[in-house]
C-alpha cells in the first residue's frame, strides 16, 4: 500500500538536496606537494604529469579548483 510522506520527511529530503547543492558549488581544494616530475609548483611548462590531469580533468567536469601548495614533508 503507498502512503503518502510527511511533510517533515519531504522538507527534511528538500533540504539535504539544497545543501548537496551549496557544497558542490564550491572550488575543489588540491593539495599537491612539490614532487617532481608528478606535480610541480612553480613551473611555466605546466603542473607536471599527475597536476595536468588533474586539472583537465576538473576542467572538463566544470568544477573550480584551487591549488594548494605543500611542502614535501607535509605532504608524505
Amino acid at each position: 500500500m503507498f502512503t503518502v510522506p510527511h511533510f517533515k520527511h519531504l522538507l527534511f529530503v528538500l533540504t539535504l538536496c539544497a545543501a548537496v547543492c551549496a557544497a558542490a558549488a564550491g572550488p575543489v581544494k588540491l593539495y599537491l606537494p612539490d614532487a617532481p616530475p608528478l606535480t610541480f609548483h612553480d613551473y611555466e611548462g605546466g603542473n607536471g604529469m599527475v597536476g595536468d590531469v588533474v586539472l583537465a580533468a576538473a576542467a572538463r567536469s566544470g568544477r573550480l579548483t584551487e591549488i594548494i601548495a605543500e611542502p614535501w614533508l607535509r605532504a608524505q
